[in-house]
Protein backbone atom coordinates (compact mmCIF):
# COMPACT_ATOMS: atom_id res chain seq x y z
CA UNK A 1 0.00 0.00 0.00
CA UNK A 2 1.50 3.50 -0.93
CA UNK A 3 1.07 6.44 1.66
CA UNK A 4 1.18 10.05 0.50
CA UNK A 5 3.73 10.81 3.74
CA UNK A 6 3.52 14.78 2.53
CA UNK A 7 -0.14 13.98 3.69
CA UNK A 8 0.93 12.25 7.41
CA UNK A 9 2.05 13.32 10.46
CA UNK A 10 4.96 11.44 12.02
CA UNK A 11 2.99 10.52 14.29
CA UNK A 12 0.46 8.38 12.14
CA UNK A 13 3.41 6.96 10.37
CA UNK A 14 4.73 5.72 13.73
CA UNK A 15 1.34 4.32 15.18
CA UNK A 16 0.83 2.35 11.62
CA UNK A 17 4.24 0.82 11.37
CA UNK A 18 4.32 -0.13 14.88
CA UNK A 19 0.71 -1.72 13.89
CA UNK A 20 2.60 -4.00 11.44
CA UNK A 21 2.32 -7.56 12.41
CA UNK A 22 5.46 -8.17 10.05
CA UNK A 23 8.24 -6.21 9.76
CA UNK A 24 9.73 -7.33 6.87
CA UNK A 25 6.55 -6.54 4.45
CA UNK A 26 6.72 -4.10 2.10
CA UNK A 27 4.53 -1.51 3.47
CA UNK A 28 6.52 -1.98 6.54
CA UNK A 29 9.85 -1.19 5.31
CA UNK A 30 7.87 1.53 3.04
CA UNK A 31 6.96 3.16 6.59
CA UNK A 32 10.08 2.51 8.01
CA UNK A 33 12.03 4.60 5.46
CA UNK A 34 9.72 7.45 6.30
CA UNK A 35 10.47 7.27 10.06
CA UNK A 36 14.11 7.46 9.50
CA UNK A 37 13.74 10.63 7.22
CA UNK A 38 10.90 12.01 9.73
CA UNK A 39 13.26 11.54 12.60
CA UNK A 40 16.85 11.75 11.28
CA UNK A 41 17.85 7.79 12.24
CA UNK A 42 20.76 6.77 9.26
CA UNK A 43 20.71 3.41 7.86
CA UNK A 44 22.86 1.87 10.97
CA UNK A 45 19.59 2.52 13.10
CA UNK A 46 18.50 -0.95 14.61
CA UNK A 47 14.72 -0.37 14.18
CA UNK A 48 14.14 -4.22 16.14
CA UNK A 49 16.35 -2.48 19.60
CA UNK A 50 14.32 -2.11 22.01
CA UNK A 51 15.68 1.47 22.60
CA UNK A 52 14.54 2.33 19.39
CA UNK A 53 10.79 0.94 19.41
CA UNK A 54 10.53 2.32 23.40
CA UNK A 55 11.11 5.48 21.30
CA UNK A 56 9.04 5.05 18.61
CA UNK A 57 6.04 3.64 21.27
CA UNK A 58 6.34 6.99 23.19
CA UNK A 59 6.03 9.10 20.55
CA UNK A 60 2.51 7.76 19.54
CA UNK A 61 1.39 7.31 23.07
CA UNK A 62 2.18 10.75 23.39
CA UNK A 63 0.57 11.97 20.53
CA UNK A 64 -2.67 10.15 21.69
CA UNK A 65 -2.46 11.69 24.74
CA UNK A 66 -2.97 15.45 23.42
CA UNK A 67 -5.76 14.42 20.93
CA UNK A 68 -7.77 12.33 23.50
CA UNK A 69 -7.71 15.19 25.41
CA UNK A 70 -8.37 17.43 23.18
CA UNK A 71 -11.87 15.41 22.23
CA UNK A 72 -12.64 14.54 25.56
CA UNK A 73 -12.43 18.50 26.47
CA UNK A 74 -14.80 19.75 23.21
CA UNK A 75 -16.77 16.84 24.12
CA UNK A 76 -17.93 17.71 28.05
CA UNK A 77 -17.88 21.46 27.11
CA UNK A 78 -20.13 20.76 24.32
CA UNK A 79 -22.08 18.65 26.61
CA UNK A 80 -22.36 20.92 29.37
CA UNK A 81 -23.10 24.20 27.04
CA UNK A 82 -26.20 22.60 25.59
CA UNK A 83 -26.99 21.53 29.18
CA UNK A 84 -27.32 24.89 30.17
CA UNK A 85 -29.11 25.89 26.81
CA UNK A 86 -31.53 23.02 27.00
CA UNK A 87 -32.21 23.62 31.15
CA UNK A 88 -32.72 28.00 29.34
CA UNK A 89 -35.10 26.68 26.90
CA UNK A 90 -36.71 24.33 29.67
CA UNK A 91 -37.35 26.79 32.11
CA UNK A 92 -38.43 30.25 29.91
CA UNK A 93 -41.17 27.79 28.30
CA UNK A 94 -42.47 27.39 32.09
CA UNK A 95 -41.33 30.27 34.14
CA UNK A 96 -41.48 33.78 32.40
CA UNK A 97 -45.06 35.19 31.40
CA UNK A 98 -43.21 37.46 28.36
CA UNK A 99 -41.24 35.04 26.94
CA UNK A 100 -43.54 32.55 27.09
CA UNK A 101 -45.87 34.32 25.21
CA UNK A 102 -43.33 35.26 22.47
CA UNK A 103 -42.28 31.28 22.23
CA UNK A 104 -46.17 30.31 21.87
CA UNK A 105 -46.26 31.53 18.40
CA UNK A 106 -42.86 30.06 17.64
CA UNK A 107 -43.46 26.76 18.94
CA UNK A 108 -42.08 25.08 15.96
CA UNK A 109 -38.92 26.50 16.45
CA UNK A 110 -38.12 26.02 19.98
CA UNK A 111 -39.06 22.59 19.96
CA UNK A 112 -36.61 22.12 16.98
CA UNK A 113 -34.26 23.97 18.86
CA UNK A 114 -35.03 21.41 21.95
CA UNK A 115 -34.85 18.64 19.92
CA UNK A 116 -31.48 19.62 18.15
CA UNK A 117 -29.89 20.05 21.80
CA UNK A 118 -30.64 16.80 22.50
CA UNK A 119 -29.49 15.14 19.54
CA UNK A 120 -26.29 16.80 19.81
CA UNK A 121 -25.63 16.04 23.66
CA UNK A 122 -26.52 12.18 22.31
CA UNK A 123 -23.99 13.33 19.23
CA UNK A 124 -21.68 14.75 22.21
CA UNK A 125 -21.60 11.40 24.40
CA UNK A 126 -20.66 9.71 20.91
CA UNK A 127 -18.09 11.46 20.51
CA UNK A 128 -16.71 10.18 23.81
CA UNK A 129 -17.44 6.86 22.86
CA UNK A 130 -15.41 7.68 19.64
CA UNK A 131 -18.05 7.01 17.22
CA UNK A 132 -17.31 8.01 13.73
CA UNK A 133 -20.65 8.47 12.75
CA UNK A 134 -21.01 10.81 16.19
CA UNK A 135 -17.76 12.84 14.64
CA UNK A 136 -19.45 13.55 10.89
CA UNK A 137 -23.06 14.38 12.90
CA UNK A 138 -20.44 16.74 15.42
CA UNK A 139 -19.25 18.05 11.49
CA UNK A 140 -22.52 19.33 10.62
CA UNK A 141 -23.68 20.61 13.32
CA UNK A 142 -20.22 22.84 13.64
CA UNK A 143 -21.21 24.19 9.85
CA UNK A 144 -25.07 24.33 10.90
CA UNK A 145 -23.62 27.00 14.03
CA UNK A 146 -21.30 28.73 11.20
CA UNK A 147 -24.35 29.66 9.29
CA UNK A 148 -26.83 30.77 12.66
CA UNK A 149 -23.91 32.66 13.68
CA UNK A 150 -23.46 34.08 10.11
CA UNK A 151 -27.47 35.38 10.34
CA UNK A 152 -27.69 36.50 13.69
CA UNK A 153 -26.59 39.88 13.02
CA UNK A 154 -28.33 39.62 10.33
CA UNK A 155 -31.30 38.95 12.47
CA UNK A 156 -30.50 41.79 14.90
CA UNK A 157 -30.19 44.10 12.27
CA UNK A 158 -33.21 43.54 9.69
CA UNK A 159 -35.64 41.65 12.31
CA UNK A 160 -35.43 42.87 15.93
CA UNK A 161 -36.60 46.10 16.69
CA UNK A 162 -35.05 48.76 18.39
CA UNK A 163 -35.67 49.90 22.02
CA UNK A 164 -37.48 53.18 20.35
CA UNK A 165 -39.61 50.28 18.37
CA UNK A 166 -40.62 49.17 21.20
CA UNK A 167 -41.87 52.43 22.89
CA UNK A 168 -40.19 51.69 25.74
CA UNK A 169 -39.67 55.43 27.45
CA UNK A 170 -36.11 55.61 26.63
CA UNK A 171 -34.94 58.69 24.81
CA UNK A 172 -33.90 58.56 21.08
CA UNK A 173 -30.56 59.18 20.57
CA UNK A 174 -29.90 56.93 24.06
CA UNK A 175 -31.66 54.21 22.27
CA UNK A 176 -30.46 54.24 19.02
CA UNK A 177 -27.41 53.89 20.53
CA UNK A 178 -27.61 50.95 22.28
CA UNK A 179 -29.57 49.30 18.89
CA UNK A 180 -26.45 49.93 16.97
CA UNK A 181 -23.89 49.16 20.10
CA UNK A 182 -25.94 45.31 20.15
CA UNK A 183 -25.50 44.68 16.27
CA UNK A 184 -21.77 45.54 16.71
CA UNK A 185 -21.26 43.11 19.80
CA UNK A 186 -23.49 40.81 17.74
CA UNK A 187 -21.00 40.97 14.83
CA UNK A 188 -18.10 40.41 16.94
CA UNK A 189 -19.35 37.90 18.89
CA UNK A 190 -20.44 35.86 15.33
CA UNK A 191 -16.91 36.70 14.14
CA UNK A 192 -15.49 34.62 17.40
CA UNK A 193 -17.68 31.97 17.33
CA UNK A 194 -17.39 31.45 13.90
CA UNK A 195 -13.51 31.32 14.22
CA UNK A 196 -13.77 28.67 17.13
CA UNK A 197 -16.31 26.28 14.82
CA UNK A 198 -14.30 26.38 11.77
CA UNK A 199 -11.39 25.20 13.50
CA UNK A 200 -13.21 22.65 15.62
CA UNK A 201 -14.27 21.72 12.34
CA UNK A 202 -11.05 21.59 10.55
CA UNK A 203 -9.45 19.43 13.58
CA UNK A 204 -12.32 16.91 13.51
CA UNK A 205 -11.71 16.43 10.19
CA UNK A 206 -7.96 16.24 10.26
CA UNK A 207 -6.42 12.74 9.91
CA UNK A 208 -4.53 12.28 13.47
CA UNK A 209 -8.46 12.60 15.01
CA UNK A 210 -10.44 10.49 12.59
CA UNK A 211 -7.85 7.94 12.93
CA UNK A 212 -8.67 7.63 17.17
CA UNK A 213 -12.62 6.91 15.90
CA UNK A 214 -14.32 3.55 14.68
Amino acid sequence: MDYDFSELSTYLIVKRYLSQPDKNLPEAIELEKAIRANLNYNDEVDFSSFEVRDRLSKIVRKEKEKIEKFINITSWIVIILLGISFINRISTLISDPIAKFIIENQTTITIVSILLIILMLIVSVGVLRRSNLARKLAIVFLAYKIIQNFLEPIMVKFVYPSLHDLKIDVPKSIADSMYQTSVVFSVLISVVFILLYGWLIYKFSNQEIIEEFT
